[in-house]
Protein backbone atom coordinates (compact mmCIF):
# COMPACT_ATOMS: atom_id res chain seq x y z
CA UNK A 1 0.00 0.00 0.00
CA UNK A 2 2.87 2.32 0.84
CA UNK A 3 4.47 1.66 -2.57
CA UNK A 4 1.23 2.51 -4.39
CA UNK A 5 1.00 5.81 -2.50
CA UNK A 6 4.59 6.64 -3.45
CA UNK A 7 3.93 5.80 -7.15
CA UNK A 8 0.82 8.02 -7.14
CA UNK A 9 2.77 10.93 -5.62
CA UNK A 10 5.52 10.58 -8.22
CA UNK A 11 2.91 10.39 -11.00
CA UNK A 12 1.11 13.45 -9.68
CA UNK A 13 4.30 15.55 -9.42
CA UNK A 14 5.44 14.40 -12.85
CA UNK A 15 2.08 15.45 -14.31
CA UNK A 16 2.14 18.82 -12.54
CA UNK A 17 5.72 19.45 -13.69
CA UNK A 18 4.87 18.48 -17.27
CA UNK A 19 1.83 20.76 -17.35
CA UNK A 20 3.88 23.61 -15.90
CA UNK A 21 6.56 23.13 -18.57
CA UNK A 22 3.88 23.11 -21.29
CA UNK A 23 2.38 26.35 -19.91
CA UNK A 24 5.78 28.06 -19.98
CA UNK A 25 6.44 26.78 -23.51
CA UNK A 26 3.00 27.99 -24.66
CA UNK A 27 3.65 31.46 -23.20
CA UNK A 28 7.01 31.59 -24.99
CA UNK A 29 5.43 30.60 -28.32
CA UNK A 30 2.75 33.30 -27.88
CA UNK A 31 5.40 35.95 -27.24
CA UNK A 32 7.24 34.97 -30.45
CA UNK A 33 4.19 34.93 -32.73
CA UNK A 34 3.67 37.79 -35.18
CA UNK A 35 0.16 39.18 -35.87
CA UNK A 36 -1.64 37.72 -38.88
CA UNK A 37 -1.68 39.79 -42.06
CA UNK A 38 -4.81 39.73 -44.19
CA UNK A 39 -4.10 39.03 -47.86
CA UNK A 40 -7.62 39.92 -48.97
CA UNK A 41 -8.15 42.99 -51.14
CA UNK A 42 -10.15 45.86 -49.68
CA UNK A 43 -10.12 48.23 -46.77
CA UNK A 44 -9.30 46.82 -43.35
CA UNK A 45 -11.84 47.68 -40.63
CA UNK A 46 -12.67 46.73 -37.08
CA UNK A 47 -15.94 46.52 -35.20
CA UNK A 48 -16.28 46.15 -31.44
CA UNK A 49 -18.98 43.72 -30.37
CA UNK A 50 -19.63 43.12 -26.67
CA UNK A 51 -16.17 44.48 -25.88
CA UNK A 52 -14.30 42.31 -28.38
CA UNK A 53 -12.63 43.41 -31.63
CA UNK A 54 -13.89 41.86 -34.86
CA UNK A 55 -11.83 42.20 -38.03
CA UNK A 56 -13.30 42.56 -41.50
CA UNK A 57 -12.44 43.75 -44.98
CA UNK A 58 -14.78 45.73 -47.21
CA UNK A 59 -14.56 46.54 -50.90
CA UNK A 60 -16.72 47.49 -53.85
CA UNK A 61 -20.03 49.30 -54.06
CA UNK A 62 -23.63 48.35 -54.64
CA UNK A 63 -25.88 45.85 -52.88
CA UNK A 64 -24.16 44.69 -49.65
CA UNK A 65 -22.94 41.09 -49.49
CA UNK A 66 -21.68 39.49 -46.27
CA UNK A 67 -19.19 36.62 -46.51
CA UNK A 68 -18.84 34.39 -43.43
CA UNK A 69 -16.18 31.70 -43.29
CA UNK A 70 -16.66 28.13 -42.08
CA UNK A 71 -15.80 26.81 -38.64
CA UNK A 72 -12.73 24.60 -38.58
CA UNK A 73 -8.99 24.58 -37.98
CA UNK A 74 -7.45 27.58 -39.75
CA UNK A 75 -10.75 29.08 -40.92
CA UNK A 76 -10.85 32.81 -41.68
CA UNK A 77 -12.04 35.28 -44.31
CA UNK A 78 -8.95 34.23 -46.30
CA UNK A 79 -11.25 31.51 -47.68
CA UNK A 80 -12.69 34.21 -49.99
CA UNK A 81 -9.39 35.30 -51.57
CA UNK A 82 -10.35 33.87 -54.97
CA UNK A 83 -13.80 35.51 -55.21
CA UNK A 84 -13.69 38.75 -53.21
CA UNK A 85 -12.37 41.01 -56.00
CA UNK A 86 -14.85 39.57 -58.51
CA UNK A 87 -17.80 40.02 -56.14
CA UNK A 88 -16.59 43.56 -55.34
CA UNK A 89 -17.24 44.57 -58.94
CA UNK A 90 -21.01 44.20 -58.41
CA UNK A 91 -21.51 44.41 -54.63
CA UNK A 92 -20.21 46.06 -51.51
CA UNK A 93 -18.54 42.98 -50.04
CA UNK A 94 -17.89 42.49 -46.33
CA UNK A 95 -15.62 39.56 -45.38
CA UNK A 96 -15.73 39.06 -41.61
CA UNK A 97 -13.44 37.03 -39.36
CA UNK A 98 -15.69 35.58 -36.66
CA UNK A 99 -14.76 36.12 -33.01
CA UNK A 100 -11.89 33.79 -32.16
CA UNK A 101 -10.86 33.26 -35.80
CA UNK A 102 -8.49 34.91 -38.28
CA UNK A 103 -7.59 38.48 -37.31
CA UNK A 104 -10.46 38.92 -34.86
CA UNK A 105 -9.80 38.91 -31.14
CA UNK A 106 -9.47 35.58 -29.34
CA UNK A 107 -10.99 36.14 -25.91
CA UNK A 108 -10.46 33.72 -23.04
CA UNK A 109 -13.93 32.24 -22.74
Amino acid sequence: MKELSQVLKIGLWTTVGGLGALAVFNAWISSQTQPLQSLLPGEERHHFWRGHRLFYKVMGSGQPLLLLHGIGAGSSSYEFRAIMAELGQHHQVYALDLLGWGNSERPDL
